[in-house]
C-alpha cells in the first residue's frame, strides 16, 4: 500500500512538472514573440499585449526552478509566505483592475463606432447619445473629440460643440477642427474666431479648396465684398490636383461672388 502511495505521488508530481515545463515553455515563446513584435510595432501601446506579457513573466517566474535555496527557520518561513500571499494578492488586484478598464475602454470604442454610423447617416440626435456615452473614457482622444464636436455642429449644439473641439484641440489638431470650429463661430455669428479658424484651416491645408471656400462665403455673408471677391479669385486660381464635383460646384460658387455687383 505505501509503495502505491509513493508511485502515485511520484506520477502525480511528474504530471505538475510536465505541466509545469509546458507552461515555461508556453510564456518564453509569448516573451520571445512580444520582443520581436517590439521591434516592428508599438505592443507597449495595446493594453492585451501588456496583460500578456505580465501573464507571462509570471508563469516564468512561478515556473522556474529556484537559483538559490537558503534554509531559514520557521518564523521567518511564515513572514515570506505572508510576504508572497500579500504580493499574490496586490498582483490579482492589479490585473483585476487593467481587465476592468480593458471592458470600459472596449465598450466605450463599441459606441464611439455606433455613434459614428449615426452621424454618417444623418441620425445626429442617436449619434450622440452614442459620443456622450464614451466621452468619460475617451475624452483625451484627440479624433474622438473631433468626430463628437462635428457632430455637435451638424445638430446645431454650437456652444457645446465648440467647448469640445476646444478639448480636442489639447490633443489633436487638423484642419477638419479648424474648418468645424469656424462652422460653430460663425453660426453664433462671431465672424472673427471664424475667419480665423478658416485661416488656420487654410494654412493647414493649402492645396486643398474647403477651408478657402468657406472663408469667401463668410466674407461674403459678412459682408465684407472686396475680401470675398479677392478670396475668390484666389479659389479659382489653385490648380487641380484632382477633378471633382465638389471642386466644379465651389468653383461656380466663387464665379457668382465675383459676379455679383
Amino acid at each position: 500500500m505505501l509503495f502505491k502511495k509513493s508511485a502515485l505521488k511520484a506520477e502525480t508530481s511528474a504530471v505538475i512538472d510536465g505541466f509545469k515545463n509546458m507552461g515555461l515553455r508556453a510564456a518564453k515563446t509569448g516573451i520571445i514573440a512580444i520582443a520581436v513584435f517590439s521591434m516592428f510595432s508599438y505592443p507597449a501601446q495595446i493594453l492585451p499585449i501588456k496583460l500578456n506579457l505580465v501573464l507571462y513573466l509570471t508563469i516564468v517566474a512561478f515556473c522556474s526552478k529556484s537559483i538559490i535555496t537558503v534554509k531559514e527557520s520557521p518564523i521567518k518561513n511564515i513572514k515570506n509566505m505572508a510576504i508572497k500571499v500579500a504580493v499574490c494578492c496586490c498582483f490579482y488586484f492589479v490585473v483585476l483592475f487593467m481587465a476592468f478598464n480593458y471592458w470600459k475602454i472596449t465598450l466605450a470604442f463599441k459606441h464611439w463606432e455606433t455613434a459614428y454610423d449615426s452621424y454618417t447617416m444623418g441620425i445626429y440626435p442617436q449619434a450622440l447619445d452614442n459620443y456622450k456615452k464614451a466621452y468619460p473614457v475617451l475624452h483625451r482622444h484627440g479624433y474622438f473629440l473631433i468626430q463628437y464636436g462635428k457632430a455637435l455642429s451638424m445638430a446645431g449644439q454650437h456652444k457645446t460643440a465648440i467647448a469640445i473641439l476646444l478639448e480636442g484641440k489639447n490633443y489633436t489638431n487638423n484642419s477638419i477642427l479648424q474648418t468645424t470650429l469656424g462652422d460653430s463661430y460663425k453660426a453664433l455669428n462671431n465672424w472673427t474666431l471664424a475667419e480665423r479658424a478658416y485661416l488656420k484651416a487654410e494654412l493647414m491645408t493649402p492645396g486643398r479648396f474647403y477651408p478657402s471656400y468657406l472663408l469667401a462665403k463668410l466674407y461674403k455673408d459678412s459682408h465684407q465684398t472686396d475680401k470675398a471677391k479677392k478670396k475668390a479669385k484666389e479659389v479659382l486660381a489653385k490648380p487641380v490636383k484632382i477633378q471633382s464635383s465638389a471642386v466644379n460646384q465651389i468653383k461656380q460658387e466663387m464665379l457668382a461672388i465675383i459676379d455679383e455687383k
